[in-house]
């Protein structure tokens, strides 16, 4: 839902960054590298409840996410994908999501289920995702939500710390991605008879 939205905000504020980056070489899994490292240092930063740091780290958490797309658009050619980037991208970005999910739980923010929970709806709706992907019978970026919808909801609720709704909403929009998903896969058999 936010994903265009964050894409063209990012694009028109950090465009400079994302071409400089592509002069210089960077690749984008470099990005989701330091995404997953800001991911870990958040994380532990939540579960010692310590929260303007993990304020911080999770705003920077949120532009590596988007830098790592942004650099792929400002260079598609010198960066183009091999056939393990997209997995190890999603591989990271679950890894980041299952440590900030369970650190809201460690540090006591959430209850432990809601924290299990929005941690295994992302996983699962990423994994679907793929499985359907490979099938080709779906495209994982054709979901009303997105990371980057789950990312902006726990940066505008943590200054209050109201990571709860935050959580809950993150359960709830992993679930609605994970039930278009399995819509979409189980249309064109029902369709086939």
């Amino acid at each position: 839902m936010l994903g265009g939205v964050v894409v063209r905000l990012g694009d028109r504020l950090l465009g400079r960054v994302n071409r400089w980056l592509a002069r210089a070489g960077v690749p984008p899994l470099l990005l989701n590298g330091l995404e997953f490292l800001s991911a870990i240092g958040c994380g532990a930063c939540l579960a010692q409840r310590r929260l303007a740091p993990a304020i911080a780290l999770l705003a920077v958490h949120g532009v590596c996410d988007y830098l790592d797309g942004g650099l792929q658009r400002a260079a598609p050619v010198a960066h183009a994908p091999s056939v393990s980037a997209p997995f190890l991208h999603a591989v990271g970005d679950k890894l980041s999501d299952l440590f900030l999910y369970l650190a809201l739980g460690w540090g006591g923010w959430v209850a432990w289920w809601l924290a299990v929970a929005a941690a295994f709806a992302s996983v699962a709706a990423t994994a679907v995702g793929w499985w359907g992907e490979s099938r080709r019978q779906l495209k994982r970026d054709a979901c009303l939500f997105d990371r980057s919808d789950r990312i902006v909801v726990l940066l505008v609720l943590a200054p209050c710390a109201r990571f709860a709704p935050a959580a809950l909403a993150a359960v709830l929009m992993s679930l609605v991605d994970l039930a278009q998903r399995w819509r979409w896969l189980r249309a064109p058999r029902a369709a086939g008879g």
